[in-house]
């Protein structure tokens, strides 16, 4: 009996020092004001992020994976501690990487005249758009963001990404979750 209590007080620390030795390291993490579209395990949308001695710069690079703990919006610069955990033995498909929120230093919402673009098709990750008009609920990134826009604007957008091979949006915050077209903009090539 007496091992019995032993061990059930030995697992949870057991347990514990499991999870200390998946740890790999601490970053302090900028998260931009939108997401992109990108090609990970199939089309995603991804941070842009900026890790440690990047914040600040020019220099954004994706991120795939979420931060577990963070309640993303669109609109908002985040600053963050996140822990970097090692998955022991990820998913086929999967990261070796968790991301889990340590703390929110910042929520800095961006002003609603600041533009910003998103691909809205690219041929290199897929033949289709990755804009999609849904009866209800109208056009959405992905099926995931709406995506106002004026009459003359909408209705150029379904033309020009079934004729075009690589579309980008110019886009503004509405301030209630959703993006604003502005402009579309065609290009030869990314």
């Amino acid at each position: 009996m007496k091992r019995l209590q032993l061990l059930w007080i030995a697992l949870p620390l057991i347990f514990a020092s499991c999870e200390e030795e998946n740890f790999l390291r601490e970053e302090q993490v900028r998260i931009d004001h939108y997401q992109t579209v990108a090609s990970g395990e199939g089309l995603q949308l991804v941070y842009r992020v900026q890790i440690d001695e990047q914040i600040g710069s020019d220099n954004w690079s994706y991120r795939y994976d979420p931060i577990e703990g963070l309640d993303y919006e669109w609109g908002y610069v985040y600053d963050v501690k996140v822990e970097v955990i090692k998955v022991n033995d990820p998913p086929a498909d999967g990261s070796s990487r968790r991301y889990k929120l340590k703390e929110l230093i910042s929520k800095t919402p961006v002003e609603s005249n600041v533009s910003f673009e998103i691909g809205l098709k690219n041929v290199d990750y897929s033949s289709e758009s990755f804009v999609q008009l849904h009866i209800e609920e109208g056009y959405q990134l992905l099926s995931e963001v709406p995506i106002a826009c004026d009459a003359e604007v909408c209705n150029e957008l379904y033309p020009t990404l079934e004729s075009e091979s690589y579309v980008q949006g110019k886009f503004h915050h509405v301030g209630d979750g959703s993006i604003y077209l502005d402009q579309i903009i065609v290009s030869a090539m990314k």
